[in-house]
């Protein structure tokens, strides 16, 4: 059975356990991180999973992921 997609709103520590959790648990992938702020410049990435932009472009994001 393929892994349900899941979006993770924030890139502090607390989503870092967060995704932790997720990844513990098998049922889930995380396909990308929602945050206000863009990662620094270089990284295009958090905790390997790729930013996919502010809370404002969730919805046009998570349809071209999923």
């Amino acid at each position: 059975m393929p892994l349900e997609p899941v979006l993770v709103f924030g890139a502090s520590g607390h989503a870092k356990v967060v995704i932790d959790v997720i990844e513990r648990q098998g049922c889930y992938r995380v396909v990308g991180i929602i945050d206000r702020a863009a990662p620094s410049a270089g990284a295009p990435a958090l905790w390997n999973y790729p930013w996919l932009g502010d809370d404002g472009s969730w919805g046009e994001r998570l349809s071209a992921v999923a």
